[in-house]
């Protein structure tokens, strides 16, 4: 026992009633390959409408960056107090590094956080449109 469901070819792209007009059994199923052929041919008369796809301008794409590299900001100038006020600092992967035990590892992340906080300040206040 066979359903034979009856595809709906208003729902299919031109391209794909292409595709099935060259893969469909004409003799096994000539209802469906008429069907088929009239879509074909109300679709050429109708063009396609295209997808409106959403560009951003430069300057919302700059804004955009902005707004992430503030958040970074935020986000660096407090791990860089609880390292101050704490004397340990998390890097990625969750490891700890405490300045009592391990102050060169503590130094080299603070350092980097540091330096990201530098760019990501510099990034937000200084930069223009122009630049990018």
């Amino acid at each position: 026992m066979t359903l034979s469901k009856k595809p709906d070819y208003k729902q299919y792209s031109l391209s794909e009633l292409h595709d099935v007009k060259e893969h469909i059994d004409k003799e096994a199923y000539p209802d469906r390959y008429r069907l088929l052929i009239e879509e074909i041919e109300l679709r050429k008369q109708l063009p396609e409408p295209k997808a409106e796809s959403r560009v951003f301008s430069k300057t919302e794409k700059v804004f955009i960056l902005k707004s992430v590299m503030l958040l970074v900001a935020v986000f660096l100038s407090h791990s860089l107090f609880k390292a101050y006020k704490t004397g340990g600092i998390t890097a990625r992967g969750g490891d700890e590094y405490y300045l009592a035990t391990n102050p060169m590892g503590f130094y080299f992340i603070v350092v980097f956080h540091g330096l990201f906080l530098f760019y990501a300040i510099y990034f937000v206040f200084f930069s223009s449109d122009k630049d990018y």
